[in-house]
């Protein structure tokens, strides 16, 4: 049976209490007896510390505009006026591995890529030692990350030891993902899957959550989320922004000079698309200087301009595509002919990016997963 990595758990230690202590973040299943319920556990105890961090990645475009509502109960408590308890929910900015010690570096602060924390949507500090429940709903805002990707964290912080019967406690009943209408889009509610350590007895111990499922609720939207590669004629284009292409429509509309009917003509279809990108000098060595196979012809003849087909085999044009769900697919493109390459220079007179624009005809499309 195939397991999915739905969410991901690390443990850390960011500070050295001794070694009359230990770094032990509990990671399990806790059956809520009140409710039947299965929940996530993240705790510690009186000589423990350190701090846990349960975590899953999003694509930022994707969870713009959405909402987190959770269910959890908390539990944290103080030392005189010290809150050495704390629970934080957050968006990190990046996409992040359990398994990366670098990322958790022992003795030491967790190393954060790009913006580092793009939103702090709670935090919590001490309950006196009371268990309180708590359900509540934000708004994602991921307008200050840098990278394309971001990550939804749970992160409990115990920065005591040596303290009688003074640990923190979490426990999260679900998560969900709502929409700008408060609806479900995303559900995780742990009532089903495993928990598999995969390091365990450490100071860094590191494990998931996972399925026997890969989509356990709602089907992930398979979302194009950037594009990877653009392959042409072997030699890959580099600084591309954009790539877009659509079917044109068959059909040419005739008006009849003797009256006002319209007749329908079909034509041959074919796929009409445009590349954008920044590098002249990838775009001058693919399309003026690249042979086409040992024909003597060039996409783009560098001497006369005459355009020629290429790609008969779909082999010679290919665009890969990362999706949402981190997916990769290649479109293949057949019968390809080069229209027109232009210069596209901003409004203003000094400054601003050019940009090349590379339209281009192909008579179909194939997609292979990757």
């Amino acid at each position: 049976m195939t397991l999915y990595k739905i969410w991901k758990f690390r443990e850390h230690r960011p500070w050295d209490k001794g070694l009359e202590s230990y770094v032990e973040v509990g990671f399990a299943f806790q059956q809520d007896i009140p409710r039947y319920n299965r929940c996530i556990r993240m705790d510690t105890g009186a000589l423990d510390y350190g701090c846990g961090y349960f975590f899953k990645t999003f694509p930022k475009h994707w969870l713009q505009g959405k909402k987190l509502k959770v269910k959890y109960r908390w539990m944290g408590q103080d030392f005189g006026s010290t809150p050495y308890h704390k629970l934080y929910i957050r968006l990190w900015d990046g996409e992040y591995s359990e398994t990366n010690d670098l990322t958790f570096p022992d003795c030491a602060p967790m190393v954060f890529q790009g913006a580092g924390v793009v939103q702090t949507l709670r935090e919590r500090g001490s309950t006196d030692g009371y268990y309180y429940w708590y359900e509540e709903t934000f708004n994602f805002d991921v307008s200050t990350s840098e990278l394309g990707y971001v990550t939804l964290v749970f992160h409990v912080q115990d920065e005591q030891c040596n303290i009688s019967s003074n640990g923190l406690h979490l426990l999260i009943e679900y998560i969900q993902i709502l929409n700008a209408n408060n609806q479900v889009v995303k559900q995780w509610d742990f009532e089903t899957g495993s928990i598999i350590m995969s390091r365990d007895g450490t100071k860094w111990d590191y494990g998931a959550y996972y399925l026997d499922q890969e989509t356990p609720d709602f089907p992930e939207p398979d979302i194009p989320t950037r594009i990877d590669d653009v392959e042409i004629l072997s030699s890959h284009l580099k600084g591309v922004k954009d790539v877009q292409w659509r079917d044109s429509s068959p059909w040419v509309e005739i008006e009849v000079p003797a009256g006002n009917i319209i007749h329908h003509h079909l034509k041959g279809t074919k796929i009409e698309g445009t590349i954008s990108c920044y590098d002249m000098s990838s775009l001058y060595a693919i399309f003026y200087n690249t042979e086409i196979g040992e024909s003597g012809k060039y996409p783009v003849d560098p001497n006369t301009g005459e355009k020629t087909k290429f790609s008969t085999l779909g082999d010679q044009f290919r665009v890969t595509i990362k999706s949402f769900t981190g997916q990769s697919y290649r479109f293949d493109f057949y019968d390809v002919r080069i229209e027109t390459i232009d210069l596209k220079t901003p409004e203003e007179e000094y400054g601003g990016e050019s940009i090349w624009q590379i339209q281009f005809t192909a008579r179909w499309v194939k997609r292979t997963t990757l």
